[in-house]
């Protein structure tokens, strides 16, 4: 049974969700690892700058991953 590409894209879109939620997580867990180990003077602003880093590049990654899947999809639907 061949799915139509509104449900490819569908589906395509669902796991970009649950790979930013993911990513985003660990990108979050690992930013506030890194911010406790290198500001354990207590600078609590250079903490949330390193946390939120970490989640943005959690984030950041997971999107260009779904971003770069799509543009395969879309590529390889014009050449069929």
């Amino acid at each position: 049974m061949s799915s139509t590409s509104d449900q490819k894209v569908s589906q395509q879109m669902q796991k970009a969700a649950e790979d930013v939620l993911l990513q985003g997580t660990v990108g979050l867990l690992v930013g506030a690892s890194v911010g406790i180990v290198l500001s354990r003077g207590g600078a609590s602003g250079v903490r949330k700058a390193i946390t939120g880093f970490g989640a943005g590049v959690g984030v950041g990654s997971a999107w260009t991953k779904c971003n770069m899947n799509l543009e395969k999809m879309l590529s390889a639907s014009k050449t069929q």
